[in-house]
């Protein structure tokens, strides 16, 4: 087998380093997670509204007042969305309390940043408050969004580092009782963003005991040949 790496420009030295390498790249980009339509756009029914428990990849919890937390077609109320051609809607016709949940896959010791648009629909009311609440095992991180704009602009981003191998992320319409009136609110473009850091997943682990495997053998011919040589 030497003679065949020699004849090829290659030594074990060389496969050592390449296959170290390789371990870098794969447990610096090990990261299984993804969110399933974080853009809301399936299903895509045509139709102006969609009542959100037929969401593809989410849970749907509605508020007091009955099942009103829809799915809005863009430019529904004169709010276009900035991705595709739907959005979610929160707090219609008075209601409040309507969530959307969805759980998905992490790397323990991976970093991720949530991100999201958050907007107002059919007036005004400052005390509409979209909450983005992310739950990684015993911890639990929170953001309220509040003030809201008639168009879509950056929520307030989450970052966590992984403790797991799931998260839950959900988005809660957290407007008080009496509140909001005829105002809804606009979710849309939710996207989840991994970092490198985490732990390497069972064929990244292969393949580090591959390099160490030849590093170890190169190691021990170079020592071989300075014996022969001395």
């Amino acid at each position: 087998m030497t003679n065949l790496f020699r004849s090829a420009g290659m030594n074990t030295g060389t496969l050592a380093l390449g296959a170290v390498a390789a371990v870098l790249v794969l447990a610096g980009s090990a990261d299984a997670s993804a969110l399933v339509n974080g853009d809301f756009e399936s299903p895509n029914s045509g139709t102006q509204w969609l009542t959100t428990s037929l969401l593809t990849g989410w849970t749907w919890t509605p508020g007091p007042g009955g099942s009103v937390d829809l799915q809005a077609q863009s430019d529904a109320y004169g709010l276009p969305t900035l991705d595709g051609g739907y959005y979610v809607s929160f707090g219609g016709n008075g209601t409040y309390g309507g969530s959307i949940t969805q759980t998905f896959a992490t790397t323990p010791g991976a970093q991720y940043t949530i991100s999201y648009l958050v907007a107002e629909s059919q007036g005004d009311d400052p005390a509409q408050v979209l909450e983005a609440i992310l739950v990684n095992g015993a911890q639990t991180l929170t953001e309220d969004n509040s003030a809201l704009t008639m168009s879509f602009l950056a929520g307030k981003s989450i970052t966590f580092t992984a403790t797991g191998a799931s998260a839950t992320l959900t988005f809660l319409d957290a407007t008080p009782a009496g509140y909001g009136g005829p105002s809804n609110i606009g979710l849309d473009t939710v996207t989840l963003n991994g970092s490198t850091g985490g732990v390497p997943e069972p064929a990244t682990w292969a393949v580090m005991l591959l390099g160490f495997a030849i590093a170890g053998a190169a190691a021990r011919r170079r020592r071989g040949l300075a014996s022969v040589a001395a």
